[in-house]
């Protein structure tokens, strides 16, 4: 899959790279939502910039704190959700991607007469 990865921090616009990542595997308690659109927030440019809640030993991460998408897969003991089902995830890592993990606590689904 593509994702926006950032390996060091600087500048939007010389850190962020665009690659070939795995798509990730939901765990116990986790979704994978297929990715429809993600936020862009004060938070994602701290974090680009080194200054919101990681260290440098972390990288690279793929940033992105909250999206919108359909379930995809579900992990181990997930029950709450179904697949191909709205959602809005905020697990504060992983949206600039097509696809993105997040526990079941991290997501909410979005009701059907919102477009």
């Amino acid at each position: 899959m593509k994702a926006i990865r950032i390996h060091e921090f600087g500048p939007s616009e010389d850190v962020l790279k665009y690659e070939d990542v795995p798509v990730p595997e939901p765990k116990v308690s986790e979704v994978l939502i297929k990715v429809e659109a993600a936020s862009l927030n004060r938070a994602d440019l701290g974090l680009r910039k080194g200054t919101y809640r990681i260290a440098a030993d972390a990288l690279p991460v793929i940033p992105g704190r909250e999206f919108a998408g359909t379930i995809a897969k579900l992990g181990a003991g997930v029950n709450e959700f179904t697949l191909g089902q709205r959602v809005v995830g905020y697990p504060s890592l992983g949206g600039y991607a097509e696809y993105a993990v997040a526990k079941t606590t991290e997501v909410r689904p979005v009701p059907e007469r919102v477009t």
